[in-house]
């Protein structure tokens, strides 16, 4: 998987070199050599996604409902 994202971001870079970039990472980002590099890469960052469950859905649901409100 590195070697893929690796190769992703030089291309991306050298289409768009100036814009920030977040990956959002799913089971791939179980791997802590994907997490170093990312971290060690200017401009460049991630998001983990989680599986959802009941404590998940009511934590967006009260923030969903939170910002309606706003």
């Amino acid at each position: 998987m590195l070697s893929v994202l690796k190769r992703l971001f030089t291309r991306l870079r050298q289409a768009w070199p100036a814009p920030l970039r977040i990956v959002r990472g799913d089971s791939h980002l179980a791997s802590p050599e994907v997490r170093q590099w990312i971290e060690a890469q200017a401009h460049l960052h991630y998001v983990p996604g989680f599986t959802s469950n009941r404590v998940w859905q009511k934590l967006a649901h009260e923030g969903v409902e939170q910002a309606k409100c706003a």
